[in-house]
């Protein structure tokens, strides 16, 4: 048994790595050091998806390789429904308003990928998408971006 800190730093730990590789909760309970190999001289992270069989790959970014090397690339395991507990009590404890679930870790990593200019088709390949359909979803909630982007042709 976990003293309850412990829990609530593993959850912390657990989230902002889900924010840096995109996994589902199910790739994520799955993770280990096998996911990681090496191309062009850059740490990636790759696998398939268990819901869909969907191959993925991503750069391992610095702040999720972080996390695996806190924990020997041996992540903490728990359920999906005590890390959403968790993630709950973090985001109240934190003062956001928005219900914290481990899916919005995935979705925050889409959003920061199109943020930065990474087009649809490489965050579809990142995420595991089986089509680009369903990473446009993550796409309609940038139209602020859109505006910013294009405002450069009045210039």
């Amino acid at each position: 048994y976990e003293p309850i800190n412990e829990k609530i730093e593993h959850v912390k730990d657990l989230f902002i790595f889900q924010i840096f590789t995109g996994l589902s909760f199910v790739d994520l309970m799955s993770f280990s050091k096998d996911y990681i190999s090496e191309m062009d001289g850059m740490k990636v992270i790759r696998s398939n998806r268990t819901k869909t069989d969907e191959s993925f790959i991503s750069l391992l970014l610095p702040e999720a390789e972080k996390v695996a090397e806190k924990y020997n690339y041996k992540l903490p395991k728990l359920s999906n429904q005590k890390y959403n507990d968790y993630l709950k009590l973090l985001g109240t404890g934190s003062g956001i308003k928005k219900t914290i679930t481990s899916h919005v870790a995935r979705h925050t990593f889409a959003t920061y990928l199109l943020n930065n200019d990474i087009p649809v088709e490489t965050v579809s390949k990142a995420l595991g998408h089986t089509n680009i359909r369903q990473t446009q979803h993550y796409a309609k909630l940038l139209g602020k971006k859109v505006i910013a982007d294009m405002s450069k042709l009045l210039k």
